[in-house]
């Protein structure tokens, strides 16, 4: 007996994810279902010549490891194993018996013969699980609407680049009025609690949707895919930028090319005393917002509401001392800027973390998989893009060796083992 390769709302998860987001592991893993299906419900005589072909096509496709896959709500595959068979219930359901269970991506990965790299594999996994979790519902909202929002006590989960802006506390509520009167706000709610959000800029006719800021890395697509349904522009890079200029992709070419636009608000002139730490259109001369850089002009990248017209000064995001008067670091763990006092020098590198980085150390005794750890210590914490990038794909998490130490900036890949007393990387 053929056994299916999905269940139905699998295939429609990843027809949706296929749809959305032209995704080649989505294409490949429907690809092999269809010929499965075909083989199951088309197929009378196994020795045809047609069932031939399709079957070897098949084979080559995907192996034995999983048949009728299915993934529940809470983005967890379940599947019955090679070797074992399916059993049904007495209304024609999948009986739990024979059943094995695991996280999709990595199932997908072992079922697909076809080699991806690790980045189609990363993205892939957080379409899907966007798809899969459907993880609220989008609203626009302006005027003292964004404030309320902005405050982590709005927040579905303060995790993320959402629970690490810098412009989440009670405190900086009195900093948002430029954004009430001259902006617009996209958030992404679950329960009335803010999941994601982007400030929403109107220029030209046209809107412009500023870096996104979300509890959970894969919902950054979700928000992206929003905007392209809408005809937004949408910012090039996700993240915090050391460069003066922001390039945008433009529904114009379908979201092909990055441009600059030299996008100017009018403040209509109203004077503001303090200002929120602003992404992209960060240059202010007193009665216009810019995007270019203009040596002249003040940028709000400051996150105690105040500006100067001094583009050196940094700050730092825990307590606002300035390079002024003291020693400011880069950390990369928050992508935000801390003082000597808040900041944390790792030996032996021009690298600097946040002190509320989390640091976790393991005897690594026993390894599973394709782990590369050897067996010295696990330090949790750091990711730097200047050094080698020791992968174990599960789902992207990175890992880093300097001196034979690992570094990584996943601690949930850590579990207590009460008997080692000690951390150790979770088991499948």
């Amino acid at each position: 007996m053929i056994y299916p390769l999905l269940s139905t709302s699998c295939r429609e998860h990843l027809q949706t994810v296929f749809d959305l987001y032209d995704d080649e592991i989505a294409k490949e893993i429907l690809t092999a279902d269809r010929l499965v299906e075909w083989i199951r419900h088309y197929t009378t005589n196994t020795d045809d010549v047609i069932t031939t072909v399709v079957s070897e096509k098949i084979d080559s496709m995907i192996t034995n490891v999983a048949r009728a896959i299915t993934i529940k709500p809470t983005f967890e595959a379940t599947y019955t194993p090679e070797g074992k068979e399916l059993i049904y219930t007495w209304d024609y359901t999948w009986s739990t018996k024979n059943r094995q269970s695991g996280k999709p991506t990595k199932l997908f990965k072992k079922l697909l013969k076809k080699e991806f790299k690790e980045q189609p594999y990363e993205n892939f996994n957080n379409r899907l699980r966007s798809v899969v979790e459907n993880f609220g519902v989008f609203k626009v909202v302006s005027g003292s609407d964004i404030t309320y929002y902005y405050n982590e006590n709005t927040y579905y989960e303060c995790e993320g680049t959402l629970g690490n802006s810098c412009m989440r506390y009670p405190e900086c509520n009195t900093y948002f009025k430029v954004y009430e009167d001259h902006a617009k706000m996209l958030v992404l709610l679950k329960n009335d609690k803010v999941c994601g959000r982007a400030i929403l800029w109107e220029w030209d006719g046209k809107t412009f949707m500023d870096r996104v800021y979300v509890c959970k890395d894969y919902l950054v697509d979700t928000f992206i895919n929003y905007a392209k349904d809408q005809k937004w522009h949408i910012r090039q890079h996700q993240r915090l930028m050391e460069n003066d200029e922001i390039l945008w992709y433009s529904p114009e070419d379908n979201y092909e090319c990055c441009d600059f636009f030299d996008i100017k608000i009018d403040l209509g002139g109203k004077t503001y005393n303090k200002m929120p730490y602003i992404d992209s259109i960060c240059y202010y001369d007193g009665n216009y917002l810019y995007a270019r850089y203009n040596d002249d002009f003040d940028k709000l990248n400051n996150t105690d509401g105040n500006y100067s017209d001094s583009y050196d000064i940094t700050y730092c995001s825990t307590c606002g001392c300035s390079s002024e008067d003291h020693v400011i670091h880069w950390c990369c763990d928050i992508e935000d800027y801390r003082c000597d006092e808040h900041s944390i020098h790792i030996d032996g590198e021009n690298v600097y973390i946040s002190d509320n980085s989390t640091w976790l150390y393991s005897n690594v005794k026993t390894l599973h998989g394709d782990w590369l750890f050897t067996d010295n210590f696990i330090k949790y914490g750091l990711v730097s893009p200047n050094k080698q990038i020791i992968t174990y794909n599960r789902y992207q998490y990175y890992f880093m060796m300097i001196d034979d130490v690992i570094y990584s900036y996943h601690p949930d890949f850590l579990e207590w083992n009460s008997e080692s007393n000690s951390y150790e990387p979770k088991k499948d």
